[in-house]
């Protein structure tokens, strides 16, 4: 599928994300702050996971998920309950890691 390039278009998607993170981290670093409910996070996670699936599937690129800051028990408490959710076991997971060695 073609697509085009929409400098607009990024701009505003870099806005959206920014102001995301930011709420984020303030929610992270203050306990007085809102943080979001359960449904409205995984909203958030849903639509980041899928915006990063579609992505790969249409231009067969990996780009890193994570930022450098995210630490390996960020990644696996993610990953773990994504996979509870899903109801994959280690030897599903791994069929989809050999997709693309």
């Amino acid at each position: 599928m073609a697509t085009t390039h929409d400098p607009g278009h990024e701009q505003a998607a870099a806005q959206v994300v920014d102001a995301f993170v930011s709420l984020a981290d303030e929610s992270r670093r203050r306990a007085d702050t809102a943080i979001p409910s359960d449904d409205d996070l995984a909203r958030a996670v849903t639509a980041a996971v899928r915006l990063y699936a579609d992505r790969a599937e249409q231009t067969g690129q990996h780009p890193a998920p994570l930022t450098p800051d995210a630490t390996a028990t960020d990644a696996i408490v993610a990953v773990a309950e994504m996979m509870r959710f899903a109801d994959l076991n280690a030897f599903d997971v791994n069929m989809w890691l050999s997709r693309r060695a």
